[in-house]
């Protein structure tokens, strides 16, 4: 017979008589069961004394309380003010009491109109939070705000245009003959129309001088040959690119951008390694003028508009399918991208009539080659 599987040496005896103390359960005595003769009996609701065996704690002695401050014993002791002291007011006193017939309390005798002003601009300032309107004072004589009513004397510290009922889509008119443009198309100090070299911040004489001279060389060496409203219309697109967004914001910025890579730049004379030379003093001179009228906000044709790119006629570049043409003159066609819209946005300036009368002086000071070829046939 095999020998069984476990023995009982396997299991370990575990002591249990010092698992804890043990509740003694006595019997109970004569005494528990009689009738006790204390004056307070015991509460059944919070006495323990039927818990036969149980462990009972007694009860902590009640603490003595300690003897108020004799200051605030004696404002404790103190009558009560007389606002607060109900025996002063006699309707609170007889408020139970009926009254005879006819007869008006006192209270409403004395009380005073109802102030339908006070009622409506507390309600309107202040809610119905503070109760009864007739906690608002009025204000005393003297201390009344000025109400400044249409038609009256205007503030001296109030800016003219705050009083002044503005149209978004047209100027805004001040008295009579004078105008504001829309925002952005004013200047400050005379109320005209913001010119390029405003718009551009060329505000100190190096800074106009040297945009002058770039716009000055990008209508000489890009357009000497042409006539005066062809050249006029190469600065135009300078600016018009200045003022885009899409190239740098600045003349010489717009000129000679790209000019370190050959024949890949924006206008073909900045990087066409070839010596930039004047040759034509007359043109030159017609250049520099052109180019300060231009920053003046003196010169703007219509025909050419928002144009921000050109090329001449021998060419035939592979934007033109993407563009939308504007204008041809002489030489040079003039376009504008479809996806950039109609160039609204964009800002304008100067007046045709005024750019008549400049191109007409400036083509009897001078004649270009394509003056000249117009003037022998």
């Amino acid at each position: 017979m095999p020998p069984p599987r476990y023995q009982a040496s396997d299991f370990p005896k575990v002591d249990r008589t010092l698992k804890g103390d043990r509740l003694v359960v006595r019997p109970p005595s004569p005494a528990d069961s009689a009738p006790s003769s204390d004056e307070n009996p015991q509460d059944p609701a919070t006495s323990n004394s039927s818990v036969m065996g149980a462990k009972t704690a007694a009860l902590p002695r009640q603490i003595e309380q300690a003897p108020l401050d004799p200051e605030l014993q004696a404002a404790l002791a103190a009558p009560p003010l007389k606002q607060y002291d109900p025996s002063s007011k006699p309707e609170s006193a007889s408020a139970g009491a009926p009254r005879p017939s006819g007869e008006v309390p006192a209270a409403l005798e004395q009380a005073a109109p109802r102030d339908g002003f006070s009622v409506k601009t507390s309600t309107l300032f202040f809610g119905s939070s503070l109760g009864s309107p007739g906690n608002i004072e009025r204000w005393q004589p003297g201390e009344e705000p000025t109400i400044v009513m249409p038609g009256s004397v205007a503030d001296p510290d109030m800016k003219i245009m705050a009083s002044l009922p503005v149209d978004a889509d047209g100027p805004v008119r001040i008295g009579e003959g004078i105008s504001l443009a829309p925002k952005g198309e004013v200047n400050a100090d005379n109320q005209r129309a913001k010119t390029p070299a405003e718009r551009l911040g060329l505000f100190d004489e190096k800074s106009r001088a040297k945009s002058e001279k770039c716009l000055a060389e990008a209508i000489y060496f890009e357009a000497r040959g042409e006539a005066v409203r062809g050249q006029i219309a190469v600065a135009q697109v300078i600016l018009n690119r200045a003022f885009s967004g899409k190239y740098p914001d600045s003349v010489c910025g717009v000129v000679y951008q790209n000019k370190h890579r050959h024949l890949a730049c924006q206008f073909t004379f900045a990087c066409d390694n070839n010596p930039d030379v004047i040759r034509e003093p007359d043109m030159w001179d017609r250049a520099q003028k052109i180019s300060k009228a231009m920053l003046d906000g003196r010169l703007w044709l219509p025909e050419v508009d928002r144009s921000t790119h050109y090329h001449a006629y021998w060419v035939r570049p592979s934007w033109v399918n993407e563009m939308k043409r504007n204008w041809k003159f002489g030489v040079h066609t003039f376009y504008r991208p479809r996806k950039w819209g109609d160039g609204s946005d964009a800002p304008s300036w100067g007046d045709p009539t005024e750019t008549a009368a400049i191109s007409a002086k400036l083509a009897e000071e001078a004649k270009s080659e394509a003056e000249l070829k117009t003037a022998r046939r």
